[in-house]
Formats: C-alpha cells, structure tokens, sequence
C-alpha cells in the first residue's frame, strides 16, 4: 500500500496549477490593498490624502506583478529543462 498517495486515503486531489493561480490572485489583491490601507491612515494623519495611498499601493502592486512574472519565468525553465531532449542543450 502506497502511502504517499493521497487518492486511497480519500483525499480530493487538486491540480497543482489551480492552487498557485488562486494564491497569485489573491496575494496581487489583498497586499497591495493593505498597503493602501496602511497609506490612506498616514494620509489621514498627515493631511495628505492621495499621496501615500496611491505610492504604497503603486510600490507594492509593481513588486507583487514582478514577483509572479519572475516566478512563472522559473517555473517554465524547470519545465523546459526537463522535456525530452533539452537536457545538456540549453547553454
């Protein structure tokens, strides 16, 4: 008996792709809005109401898209390096 497969336990099985586009979607949502929550009290604190809510917002929204690209630019790399006959060719 295989243990390390989660089907004869009766666990559902879920692509691993769907998990990571989900996880994407939402940290490309919530962080940047938290910061832009976190720039709207110093706005408030301040008096300058625009100003560290859309920088905060604009910083971290840029950060967060960079991340996700560089990460499905590594992925595709591992995937490419392991597809039958691109082993050793890539330089």
């Amino acid at each position: 008996m295989d243990q390390g497969d989660p089907r004869k336990h009766g666990a559902h099985v879920r692509p691993h792709g769907a998990g990571d586009a989900l996880s994407s979607a939402f940290e490309m949502i919530a962080t940047p809005a938290l910061f832009a929550f976190f720039g709207l009290l110093l706005d408030r604190g301040v008096g300058t109401t625009p100003l560290f809510t859309l920088l905060f917002m604009s910083i971290v929204l840029a950060y967060v898209t960079w991340k996700v690209f560089r990460r499905y630019e590594q992925r595709m790399q591992t995937f490419e390096s392991r597809l039958p006959g691109r082993r050793g060719a890539d330089a």
